[in-house]
């Protein structure tokens, strides 16, 4: 006599996982300059939604002007020094 196997069912969950690249600061440029020079972030897990990125020097928010998933561009508002602080809306910060 011959038995079937059960058939295996697969189902997929209705909200799609996403795994998130854990944000990272390997460089910028320029490292100084004027109030309203644009700086450019090098690094890795920024969103390119400019509204999830979110920059400050000295705890001032610096403006981000455009965002790739691997860099930033943001506009210094005010003087100040010190590290640029990158937090990235449900991925972290840097």
């Amino acid at each position: 006599k011959m038995s079937s196997l059960p058939t295996p069912s697969t189902v997929a969950s209705a909200t799609p996982f996403t795994v998130l690249v854990p944000v990272a600061v390997t460089g910028l440029e320029p490292i100084s300059g004027p109030v309203g020079t644009e700086v450019t972030i090098r690094g890795q897990g920024f969103s390119t939604n400019l509204a999830d990125d979110r920059v400050t020097l000295a705890n001032v928010e610096c403006p981000v002007v455009a965002a790739t998933p691997t860099e930033l561009r943001v506009r210094i508002p005010q003087s100040g020094s010190g590290p640029l602080v990158v937090t990235v809306l449900n991925a972290g910060s840097a």
